[in-house]
């Protein structure tokens, strides 16, 4: 049987939407400013919405039937069609789960969701439920201020059914427009609360959305007597709801995975992205008994105070019940007085313990100032639920105490989900699940499968070795911004637009001849084999081009009634050439044929009206520096060297890695693995291996021809060293760009940094699959040029040189390199983007038509 993930298993909802009953598109601009920048939010969104709304689907049947046609694993999952349906919790409804990790922002999700049908009049209320006070506490403050905020009601259409919603909970009547929190006890019959006369027989225009979902299908020996009633309330004939969504961070029913999930962002993409902290647990651990172990918490403890100086770190010890809880919390204060030699206050101080016992209620309310440095405590002990909902961000340290609550993978999962939030303003962090060692040959596949780990190869800096040489420091700036409105004015006030209001157009380099390589593969061995060949390239003269040029204005002028060619002489046209070439460093007066395509296209707005532009500016704040020596790791499963991912290596990598990377290196590259031959290239001299990292990683191609190439002989003599950047998190450049009617903003990664030797020249390269000019592509490159000339003026210890390269163009890119003129290089794409967004670079169109669009914004 094919081996299953929770991946496998999510139901995939079609992109159709009827936008007679859901405008999706308007709300573009929205999702946008409520999720930051967070693509899987807006997607899970999206998704939800047009599962509710889109006037597809009638049915989490209907849903499940769908992908049980196309989806094989569902069969080998279920059995048939019927044990797939009968799995389904609302098979009827119009009912589904969202799967995000602990502390990833459920609740923008969440609120997103209701915010939209609310606006679309597809539900008149909202309901939304949760398990413990603690929880409806933290959403009600969440939704207030999100309602609260103008920005987002600026993006809500006029003429939206409702527009801001009032938040609301059980001791008022929940209204049209309103979306009421509640805990699930306030749903009870017998509890003095709004909930049954605000949602009586209004099922069918209410949005119920379910916060910990998970504890609605909990056993009966697990929750409190309101949380085993909350799958009752739901299927209630009197509210007759239809609409129903749960959110959890572990959709597991102990080691089963929800049947209804349509979205799901799993902990290992959280981790992968830097949005929560990286995992570690016990692997092998000798404990005679529970003083050492107690001794064994407090050195790790310890040391996370060490490591996070400017934090309080805490630690939390989970058991799986109440008296466990007690009687653990009486033992570690005996502990810590006999340790620490603590008065008994002062040691009952620096522990507070947290369940749902009616002694220890008023802890609950201490949870939310345990972070700061005022409280004194230190370590929590807690039952697992009860912790739920807490956004502390300063546990590094997670203890489950008993085999109990660490035994499926729900529980494991609510474990982990303690410790995830990030502290602010610290790089890497980490934290330590303090597991009993004697389980961990029980637990391992459980814990795998909750973390998703499977065997990867990572890619990271080293410190010793010929690697190590090549170690560098990138500067990055921080930014304060300004936004600012600019008139395009025509240049004789006739409605003509300018043209080459810089006096050039932004060529790509054209040398005379160039040597392409062309790559065989062997359809036996899958060997490859280069062909290099020296290509000679078509040019004009320069007279030749300003004729043509003139040519070219003269038949717009004959057919628009213009007169362009009298305000663009021969004298003037020839300049701008001039002036182009000359940019490039080129003196033989000769234009090529792609060059001379850049001119005609930079006179092709002739036609278009000018306009206007907004400018979000940046302005420089301060600079900082950042070594390589302190890139974060970037990992490929060993899954993908089966499909696409190729591994660089030499042999100084065989002794610079870790065990377990250093044997699945040797597993990946060995002759007679199943693997294929492009999956590993051995750098036959470790003195070309110019990178400070034990193994060079690419995940497909072009990315792999490029590196490939930064190997050669000819080529790495010509660097000091380079690094391919993780994709998230090392040096990220923020840009914005205008999408429909609305300003979206986004961030990115370059894909490398390149130091050349003998200088401080460093070469930032953005590698492209092709030539896409898109609108988003043309800003990503303009708030990069802005970016790196900050960066430039900003100190003098490097000059960097943005790159945007495509694969038509590394033949050309790295003859620039042997011949030392690599600064200067201009790539066939990076022409074509230049050329459409500078202003004087040949017909910006942003300049001359079209809504408002921003040039530059805040990093």
């Amino acid at each position: 049987m094919t081996p299953v993930t929770s991946q496998d298993l999510v139901l995939k909802v079609k992109s159709d939407f009827d936008t007679k009953s859901l405008r999706l598109h308007m709300y573009e601009g929205f999702l946008d400013a409520l999720c930051e920048g967070r693509e899987f939010q807006i997607d899970a969104i999206s998704t939800v919405c047009r599962f509710l709304a889109g006037g597809v689907y009638s049915s989490a049947k209907q849903l499940a039937e769908e992908n049980y046609k196309s989806n094989p694993i569902l069969a080998e999952r279920y059995g048939s069609l019927e044990g797939l349906v009968h799995a389904l919790p609302f098979p009827d409804k119009l009912a589904c789960s969202v799967d995000h990790a602990t502390a990833t922002g459920k609740s923008f999700v969440m609120y997103g969701v209701a915010r939209i049908l609310l606006a679309e009049g597809v539900v008149d209320r909202v309901l939304v439920l949760c398990p413990s006070l603690t929880i409806e506490s933290g959403l009600t403050v969440k939704f207030k201020a999100l309602s609260g905020d103008s920005r987002l009601l600026d993006l809500i259409p006029n003429e939206a059914v409702f527009r801001v919603p009032e938040i609301r909970d059980a001791n008022t009547t929940t209204g049209p427009g309103d979306i009421c929190i509640e805990n699930i006890a306030a749903t009870y019959s017998h509890v003095k609360s709004s909930v049954r006369d605000s949602f009586m027989g209004r099922g069918d225009t209410t949005l119920v959305l379910n916060d910990e979902a998970h504890h609605i299908y909990a056993p009966l020996a697990q929750g409190d007597r309101a949380i085993k009633k909350w799958k009752e309330f739901l299927e209630s004939t009197q509210f007759g709801f239809t609409k129903i969504v749960g959110f959890s961070g572990t959709c597991y029913v102990g080691d089963d995975y929800f049947t209804d999930v349509v979205h799901r962002y799993s902990l290992r993409q959280a981790m992968d992205d830097g949005r929560v902290k990286q995992v570690r647990y016990v692997d092998k651990d000798e404990s005679l008994n529970q003083d050492e172990r107690f001794q064994k918490y407090m050195e790790l403890h310890r040391q996370n105070q060490k490591r996070y100086p400017t934090k309080k770190p805490l630690s939390i010890l989970v058991t799986a019940k109440i008296a466990g809880a007690e009687t653990l919390r009486d033992e570690f204060v005996a502990f810590l007085r006999k340790t620490d030699h603590l008065t008994p206050k002062a040691a009952e101080d620096k522990v507070l313990i947290v369940t749902s016992k009616a002694d220890h209620k008023g802890n609950v309310v201490k949870l939310a100032s345990v972070d700061s440095p005022a409280s004194p405590v230190e370590w929590i002990f807690s039952v697992s639920m009860l912790t739920e909902g807490w956004d502390v961000k300063n546990v590094f340290q997670v203890v489950p105490h008993e085999k109990r609550a660490f035994q499926s993978k729900l529980l494991i999962a609510q474990v982990l989900g303690r410790g995830l939030r990030l502290a602010s303003d610290i790089a890497v962090q980490v934290v330590s699940v303090f597991n009993h060692s004697k389980w961990s040959s029980e637990i391992r596949n459980l814990v795998d499968e909750v973390l998703e780990q499977e065997r990867r190869l990572h890619s990271y800096p080293v410190s010793t070795g010929e690697h190590a040489k090549h170690h560098f420091t990138i500067h990055q700036l921080i930014y304060d911004t300004e936004t600012r409105s600019q008139e395009l004015k025509s240049k004789n006030g006739d409605g003509q637009v300018n043209l080459f209001t810089r006096g050039f157009v932004q060529f790509e380099t054209q040398p005379a001849k160039l040597e392409k390589v062309t790559t065989f593969l062997s359809a036996h061995t899958g060997a490859e084999t280069l062909l290099r060949t020296n290509v000679v390239y078509e040019a004009y003269t320069i007279d030749e081009v300003v004729r043509r040029l003139h040519a070219r204005l003269k038949s717009v002028d004959l057919d628009e009634k213009t007169d362009y060619a009298k305000s663009y002489p021969p004298k003037v046209l020839r300049k701008v050439v001039q002036e182009s070439l000359l940019r490039l460093g080129d003196n033989r007066g000769l234009v090529s044929d792609v060059n001379l395509q850049r001119l005609y296209r930079a006179m092709g707005n002739v036609k278009r009206q000018v306009a206007k532009m907004v400018r979000i500016e940046q302005k420089p704040k301060n600079i900082v520096e950042v070594s390589t020596t302190n890139m974060g790791t970037r990992s490929t499963a060993l899954t993908t060297f089966e499909k696409e991912a190729t591994v660089f290596y030499d042999n100084e990598s065989l002794e610079l890695g870790d065990d377990v990377d250093i044997a699945a290196l040797t597993e990946i590259a060995d002759e007679d693995s199943p693997y294929p031959k492009r999956a590993s290239r051995k750098v036959s001299n470790k003195f070309n291996f110019r990178s400070p990292v034990n193994v060079v990683l690419a995940t497909h191609e072009p990315e792999r021809s490029f590196i490939q190439r930064l190997f050669e002989t000819e080529v790495a003599d010509k660097l000091h060293g380079w690094v391919k950047s993780p994709d998230t998190g090392f040096y990220e450049i923020s840009y914005s760009w205008r999408k429909g009617d609305h300003t979206k903003l986004g961030r990115f990664n370059p894909d490398l940094f390149i130091k050349l030797k003998g200088g401080n020249d460093i070469l930032v390269v953005e590698l492209k699959d092709d030539i896409d000019d898109s609108d988003e592509n043309q800003a990503k490159l303009r708030f990069a040029i802005n970016h790196f000339e900050n960066v430039n003026k900003a100190q003098s210890g490097a000059i960097y040189h943005i790159k945007f390269i495509s694969p038509n163009s590394y033949d050309g890119f790295f003859q620039a390199i042997k011949v030392g003129a690599s600064p200067e290089f201009v790539s066939s794409l990076q022409a074509t983007l230049l050329s459409m967004t500078s202003p004087g670079g040949g017909g910006s169109q942003s300049e001359v038509q079209g809504p408002e669009s921003a040039a530059t914004s805040q990093l």
